[in-house]
């Protein structure tokens, strides 16, 4: 069994050994397991990597945030 944990570029190589291993004949199962940043997946609600990415943002927008606040007239730009 091969586990494949990933996202769009990672499954399609998951799919091209999974061609190669039928051309071949060998007896293996190929297993993706959806992991994106994007939530750009149609099946699920959401995928681990998007709930991380979401978090790690908001603590970027929040140090700004306080950095800001701690100057006089302070702004702060955030590009995520």
């Amino acid at each position: 069994q091969v586990y494949i944990v990933g996202g769009d570029g990672t499954h399609r190589g998951a799919q091209k050994l999974q061609e190669e291993a039928r051309r071949r004949g060998a007896k293996v199962a190929i297993i993706g397991v959806p992991k994106t940043i994007d939530n750009d997946i149609g099946l699920i609600d959401r995928s681990f990597g998007f709930k991380t990415c979401i978090e790690q943002a908001r603590k970027a927008i929040e140090c700004a945030r306080v950095e800001a606040a701690s100057a006089p007239n302070g702004v702060c730009v955030v590009k995520l």
